[in-house]
């Protein structure tokens, strides 16, 4: 299963979506600015890495 298709089935992108629209009605506040696979990768890398340091 691709990354893209189980983020899609968790929908945590529908939600952050919801949370930027949210953000942004919001006087003077700055656009969330966030890439939710660039996350999931880094994390992903992060935690291979401490294992492999280990």
């Amino acid at each position: 299963m691709s990354m893209n298709r189980a983020a899609e089935e968790a929908a945590p992108q529908a939600k952050a979506f919801f949370l930027d629209a949210q953000v942004q009605r919001i006087p003077f506040a700055d656009p969330l600015r966030f890439d939710l696979d660039q996350y999931v990768t880094d994390q992903a890398l992060h935690g291979l890495f401490f294992m492999v340091a280990q």
